[in-house]
């Protein structure tokens, strides 16, 4: 039987490393779908701890009006919530609609009035009335967020700070009027000189071990699932945004919205 001379075998080798970079592209691919399925995953829960969040006023509101039927203003108060809260769901399912679209490029008229927004996101702390909403913007402050994602962020932040036992919350677009936080920080050095949004809070604050990780998926630091920080980026990640926090255990937490430069916002699109 004659021998297989060296072009055979090279065939024979080319052939072969033809077959195993075909299994690497097919098992690159598959690990690209289950990355991707894990992401869709992460979404759903999501979505259901958002949606949880919106279902729990009505509920608190069903059950004070069904208390006291009689009492007409408690009454009205209560279904105020509880309009407040089915609106901000219809704008959550507007919202997970916009975040299937690519990238948008930023426009000007995309951006929010702030005083407006904080006003219909402050309608949640009508369940939590021993938290005080002030806020420090004038009708002319601007975000470059649209309205029904802004106003999310801003219901989700509200609430995380009233859960965290804030008896005050401030919104301003002017970091300097606020108290100093001399606790731990995490992305300030990723903030821009552009338009920003404060929210700080009285509350309990951010032990510093959570902070780096505040924002991660399935992190928290209290009762919640932990996706409440993790939404909220990616919403203003989507209009080219992002947030920075600093949090003093005792004292507090201040989180500020800002526009990212172009080159970050490239980097971080969803």
């Amino acid at each position: 039987m004659p021998r297989a001379g060296p072009s055979t075998s090279a065939d024979s080798l080319l052939a072969r490393l033809s077959e195993l970079e075909a299994e690497v592209a097919r098992l690159r691919g598959e690990l690209d779908r289950q990355h991707e399925l894990a992401r869709l995953g992460v979404l759903a829960a999501g979505l259901a701890h958002e949606y949880d969040n919106l279902l729990t006023p009505v509920n608190v509101a069903v059950q004070r009006a069904t208390r006291k039927p009689r009492d007409q203003d408690a009454t009205a108060r209560a279904l105020e919530v509880a309009a407040g809260a089915c609106s901000r769901a219809g704008a959550l399912s507007s919202l997970v609609l916009d975040l299937a679209h690519p990238h948008p490029t930023h426009h000007p008229e995309l951006s929010t009035p702030i005083l407006e927004a904080a006003r219909h996101a402050g309608r949640m702390l009508l369940a939590a009335p021993m938290t005080r909403l002030v806020l420090d913007v004038s009708p002319d402050d601007r975000f470059p967020v649209p309205g029904a994602a802004l106003e999310h962020v801003l219901t989700n932040l509200l609430s995380n700070a009233a859960r965290a036992g804030a008896t005050e919350i401030t919104v301003c677009t002017d970091a300097r009027r606020l108290d100093v936080l001399g606790g731990s920080t995490w992305n300030i050095e990723g903030m821009s000189s552009g338009p920003s949004l404060c929210i700080q809070d009285n509350g309990h604050g951010i032990p510093a071990a959570i902070l780096p990780v505040a924002v991660g998926e399935f992190v928290g630091s209290g009762s919640g699932r932990g996706l409440g920080l993790f939404i909220v980026r990616a919403i203003l990640q989507h209009h080219a945004c992002d947030l920075a926090i600093e949090s003093e255990v005792g004292r507090g937490t201040r989180i500020t919205l800002f526009r990212q430069d172009s080159r970050r916002a490239d980097q971080n699109s969803i």
